[in-house]
């Protein structure tokens, strides 16, 4: 992030550092407060706090009246006997949804449909689903003995209810809805009163017996998904910490488009997003509705500063995973192997050679590669800052840290490496930032308005010696964003070689992507 010194007319002139932190703060509690009322509030109180369009909320009425009468419509089936499950042992159609079929299911999803496993009127779901919803391990345990080996798997894979969930699944919405301290379920709590219960132990066994853990219900949400809610708790959440240890993939999408990390950045549930950074979450899946964690948290830092610890852990395993492919080393000798004390080709500055033989050996072979590769380094001009104090989030320290930007006049070194930056949402250090620090009055339209901000690429080298940013108006632009967006991490951050001469200027190679770095 980056932020100019300026004097507050307010309180006098204060550090950068200060002012920084002190819109940061700000930004912190806008962001909870949001997640408050998203939390309690649901989705058309947030659109009736935003000022959404009115002809908006009557669409998105009108598509919950619509979503209830077919869910009741389909009970009444259900309890009459006439429903056939389309899938009864398996995920059933994962197709993905947009526009009025993606709300009408995600309504009634996020209404639980059928699943109630304590109502005695909905004899369509088995005591099976109930005794796992309640955590009873000693009935688990039970029915399981009863149940010969080969019908094991069907057992735990059987689906029930309209929300096609298996045997992990019902263990996992009963952990949630009895062992948290959510007012949403006090009801089931008290009609169940003091009962034993081991849902962790039910969940573990049924892992050991072979349940599968990317399972998906009726709307794609996976065991993953289920177990970090806004209503997870503490055995849910070392449900999520078994799931992640085993392998599950923390970027499984549902048929909304939406990541486990969705839910826990709408409600700012930070132990669970840190947790799933910790396993290579990326913020930068968008949904289906083309929105991702990054714009969800842009009005929350805290979050924000857990997204750079995701990128920085998502690097080291990209950079990890390349040198692995080049057989542990990025700066091999493309023509005998050796991957120490290499050197780049002084002509093209992308392949490696470890001396002059080698080069000379397999010139032949290079000869046309190279001169194609010369072309590649397009002049850059950039929009300098120099001078300019600016903020950065320290990964390894956990804390901020401060910079100048020298401009591009100057680089330490003639040949370098440069990370270029797709633009993003908007984030704290730029429209939001200078509206708060000049104490501007903001709607909570022009809040939302500050996600759709894109612009200039931010492009610097290591020491921050060449900093500055990219117009789209610059001929390089273009080939930049595309190699970024098709190689980059996550499709927005991308490494390219640079040099810089003091008549030529800066010029960077936009086609030949770099390695992925860690800083």
């Amino acid at each position: 992030m980056a932020h100019k010194k300026k004097r507050n007319a307010k309180s006098g002139k204060k550090s950068g550092k200060s002012t920084y932190e002190e819109a940061i703060s700000e930004l912190n509690e806008i962001g909870v407060e949001y997640c408050a009322l998203n939390d309690k509030s649901g989705f058309l109180r947030v659109m009736d706090k935003m000022g959404m369009n009115s002809d908006i909320m009557l669409q998105e009425r009108d598509l919950q009246r619509k979503a209830d009468q077919d869910i009741h419509n389909k009970i009444m089936l259900v309890k009459s006997g006439q429903y056939t499950s389309p899938a009864p042992y398996s995920d059933g159609d994962q197709s993905p949804l947009n526009g009025h079929a993606l709300r009408l299911l995600k309504n009634q999803w996020g209404g639980g449909m059928d699943y109630n496993a304590l109502e005695p009127s909905f004899i369509h779901l088995s005591d099976w689903l109930r005794l796992l919803f309640k955590g009873n391990y000693k009935a688990m345990m039970s029915e399981l003995e009863k149940t010969e080996d080969k019908d094991i798997p069907n057992r735990l894979e059987h689906r029930e209810s309209l929300l096609n969930v298996s045997a992990i699944f019902h263990v996992i919405i009963g952990a949630r809805t009895l062992c948290g301290d959510s007012r949403a379920f006090t009801r089931y709590r008290k009609t169940l009163g003091k009962i034993e219960m081991n849902h962790l132990g039910c969940f573990l066994k049924l892992l050991e017996l072979g349940a599968k853990v990317d399972a998906k219900d009726v709307a794609g949400y996976t065991p993953l998904h289920h177990c970090l809610t806004k209503f997870v708790n503490d055995i849910t959440f070392k449900m999520a910490t078994v799931l992640l240890s085993r392998g599950v993939d923390p970027n499984v999408q549902n048929r909304f488009g939406a990541t486990p990390l969705f839910e826990p950045t709408m409600n700012g549930q930070m132990e669970s997003i840190d947790l799933l950074v910790q396993y290579g979450a990326d913020p930068n899946i968008t949904d289906n509705d083309n929105i991702n964690c990054n714009q969800l948290a842009r009005l929350f830092p805290k979050i924000t500063s857990l997204f750079m610890k995701s990128s920085f852990i998502r690097a080291k395993a990209m950079r990890k995973e390349t040198a692995s492919d080049a057989d542990g080393s990025l700066k091999k000798c493309v023509h005998c192997g050796k991957g120490k004390d290499t050197k780049r080709c002084s002509g093209c500055l992308v392949v490696w050679y470890c001396c002059a033989d080698c080069l000379r050996a397999d010139w032949v072979n290079h000869k046309s590669a190279c001169k194609l590769a010369r072309t590649a380094f397009i002049p850059i001009k950039l929009k300098t800052r120099d001078g300019e104090s600016i903020w950065s989030w320290d990964i390894e320290k956990q804390d901020l840290k401060e910079s100048v930007a020298k401009g591009i006049e100057t680089p330490s070194k003639k040949q370098f490496t440069v990370k270029v930056q797709i633009p993003l949402a908007a984030s704290p250090d730029d429209r939001m930032l200078r509206i708060i620090l000049n104490d501007e009055q903001v709607t909570d339209q022009e809040l939302l308005a500050c996600h759709s901000v894109t612009g200039d690429l931010m492009i610097y080298n290591r020491d921050k010696t060449c900093n500055g940013y990219l117009p789209p108006s610059e001929p390089a632009y273009a080939s930049l964003v595309e190699n970024v967006k098709a190689f980059g991490l996550s499709g927005v951050k991308g490494f390219f070689y640079a040099t810089w001469d003091e008549k030529k200027g800066l010029r960077v190679n936009t086609t030949d992507i770099q390695p992925i770095e860690t800083w």
